[in-house]
């Protein structure tokens, strides 16, 4: 899960100390759609060389409200082709390893897109 973090819509209120409801979470989405990469996935699929199998849940944004009203949620997942391993250019350092990095996540991100409709790839149409 490349995005990682918190759920950009629930960051400010966490920030000023707000609490979130426990059948939410701070790390729950409240939209579907996907957001921008953090590097931390890129960086372990580099290190250690693995290939990556992208795999996609659609429905899960609404299973914890289908929970409190004892419904049950449509979740699907899907798997798409591995791709990768990634690799960083050699001499690259510092800032271009770093933009590397975010590249690489952006890649994961479209293949991540490819396997959902289209209302739930955010900036990944």
């Amino acid at each position: 899960m490349p995005e990682g973090g918190i759920d950009p819509e629930l960051r400010d209120i966490t920030a000023q100390g707000g609490r979130i409801d426990l059948m939410v979470g701070q790390n729950a989405r409240l939209s579907g759609q996907l957001i921008s990469p953090r590097p931390g996935a890129a960086f372990l699929a580099v290190r250690s060389g693995a290939s990556i199998l992208p795999i996609a849940f659609v429905g899960t944004e609404l299973a914890q409200q289908n929970i409190r009203r004892l419904r049950r949620a449509a979740v699907s997942m899907r798997i798409g082709p591995v791709f990768g391993p990634l690799k960083i250019t050699d001499g690259r350092h510092g800032h271009a390893r770093r933009q590397q990095l975010d590249e690489y996540g952006h890649e994961m991100m479209r293949h991540l897109a490819r396997l959902l409709p289209p209302e739930n790839r955010g900036p990944y149409v």
